[in-house]
Protein backbone atom coordinates (compact mmCIF):
# COMPACT_ATOMS: atom_id res chain seq x y z
CA UNK A 1 0.00 0.00 0.00
CA UNK A 2 1.11 3.34 -0.96
CA UNK A 3 0.86 6.60 1.16
CA UNK A 4 -0.03 9.83 -1.14
CA UNK A 5 0.66 13.28 0.54
CA UNK A 6 -1.64 15.51 -0.76
CA UNK A 7 -2.24 18.05 2.19
CA UNK A 8 1.37 20.05 1.36
CA UNK A 9 2.53 23.15 -1.09
CA UNK A 10 3.96 21.18 -4.57
CA UNK A 11 5.35 23.91 -6.43
CA UNK A 12 6.66 21.80 -9.36
CA UNK A 13 6.08 18.25 -10.35
CA UNK A 14 9.13 16.54 -12.05
CA UNK A 15 8.66 13.32 -14.26
CA UNK A 16 11.82 11.78 -15.19
CA UNK A 17 11.84 9.41 -17.90
CA UNK A 18 8.85 10.46 -19.30
CA UNK A 19 9.15 9.30 -22.67
CA UNK A 20 8.91 5.43 -21.17
CA UNK A 21 5.80 6.02 -18.91
CA UNK A 22 2.30 6.18 -20.58
CA UNK A 23 0.18 9.31 -20.28
CA UNK A 24 -2.14 8.24 -17.59
CA UNK A 25 0.55 7.23 -15.57
CA UNK A 26 2.48 10.90 -15.96
CA UNK A 27 -1.42 12.66 -15.23
CA UNK A 28 -1.54 10.77 -11.65
CA UNK A 29 0.78 13.17 -9.84
CA UNK A 30 0.16 16.04 -11.73
CA UNK A 31 -3.69 15.43 -11.07
CA UNK A 32 -3.18 14.79 -7.92
CA UNK A 33 -0.33 18.29 -6.55
CA UNK A 34 -2.90 20.54 -8.94
CA UNK A 35 -1.16 23.53 -6.34
CA UNK A 36 1.90 22.92 -8.62
CA UNK A 37 2.39 25.97 -10.70
CA UNK A 38 5.10 24.09 -13.18
CA UNK A 39 5.24 20.60 -14.85
CA UNK A 40 8.66 19.75 -15.77
CA UNK A 41 9.12 16.41 -17.62
CA UNK A 42 12.18 14.55 -18.77
CA UNK A 43 13.09 12.12 -21.36
CA UNK A 44 13.53 11.15 -24.65
CA UNK A 45 10.23 9.79 -26.64
CA UNK A 46 12.77 8.40 -29.31
CA UNK A 47 14.14 5.89 -27.44
CA UNK A 48 11.63 3.22 -25.20
CA UNK A 49 8.33 3.54 -25.44
CA UNK A 50 5.70 3.12 -22.99
CA UNK A 51 5.12 -0.23 -22.27
CA UNK A 52 1.60 -1.94 -22.60
CA UNK A 53 0.07 -5.23 -22.14
CA UNK A 54 -3.49 -4.48 -22.61
CA UNK A 55 -4.46 -4.91 -26.48
CA UNK A 56 -7.36 -2.53 -25.82
CA UNK A 57 -5.61 0.39 -24.16
CA UNK A 58 -2.97 0.28 -26.94
CA UNK A 59 -5.66 0.34 -29.42
CA UNK A 60 -7.31 3.49 -27.08
CA UNK A 61 -3.94 5.49 -27.66
CA UNK A 62 -2.77 4.67 -24.53
CA UNK A 63 0.44 3.33 -26.20
CA UNK A 64 1.87 7.66 -26.46
CA UNK A 65 3.37 9.34 -23.62
CA UNK A 66 2.58 12.85 -22.80
CA UNK A 67 6.61 13.73 -23.74
CA UNK A 68 5.38 12.41 -27.20
CA UNK A 69 2.17 13.96 -27.02
CA UNK A 70 3.33 17.62 -26.27
CA UNK A 71 6.72 16.79 -28.45
CA UNK A 72 6.23 19.79 -30.48
CA UNK A 73 5.73 22.10 -27.88
CA UNK A 74 8.55 20.84 -25.67
CA UNK A 75 11.61 22.81 -25.27
CA UNK A 76 14.72 20.38 -26.06
CA UNK A 77 18.01 20.12 -25.97
CA UNK A 78 20.76 20.17 -28.62
CA UNK A 79 23.59 18.63 -27.06
CA UNK A 80 24.03 15.24 -25.68
CA UNK A 81 25.54 16.02 -22.13
CA UNK A 82 25.58 12.15 -20.64
CA UNK A 83 26.99 10.43 -23.65
CA UNK A 84 30.95 10.32 -24.57
CA UNK A 85 31.36 12.08 -27.72
CA UNK A 86 32.67 10.01 -30.79
CA UNK A 87 36.54 9.77 -31.54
Amino acid sequence: MYTVITHCAVFQVIIDDCGMASEPECMIPIVTFDSAKQVIVLGDCLQVPPTLRSPVASSLGLGVSLLERYREKAITLNTQYRMVSPK
